[in-house]
């Protein structure tokens, strides 16, 4: 998935376009079109919209890309929950000592 921070700030830069702009297209607060392009918030499907419109998009396209479906429904993110652990043990052989004491690498 698209990071939409990053898509917001391409294409405010692409349409040579200042935050405060798309704000007073979108109806909406500077702080708010700030705050996507932080990443601090992710835009509800209202304001996905508002954005499509505003850059003059498909908003599917636009909703795909802030997480959402045609359906305003959120997409699933798909994580690999699976991590690879290797561990190395370093294993001393038996000493006599050990033996002496009725010790061997089994009781470790």
């Amino acid at each position: 998935m698209v990071n939409f921070s990053k898509w917001l700030k391409a294409e405010l830069e692409k349409r040579n376009l200042l935050q405060k702009e798309l704000a007073g297209m979108m109806d909406v607060s500077e702080g708010i079109v700030s705050r996507y392009v932080s990443g601090k918030d992710i835009p509800s499907p209202i304001n996905l919209i508002k954005i499509a419109k505003a850059f003059n998009l498909p908003e599917k396209d636009v909703l795909a890309i802030g997480g959402y479906d045609e359906n305003y429904n959120r997409i699933p993110i798909q994580r690999n929950v699976e991590k690879e652990v290797s561990i190395t043990y370093q294993i001393e052989p038996s000493s006599p000592e050990r033996e002496a004491r009725g010790l061997s690498i089994l009781d470790f």
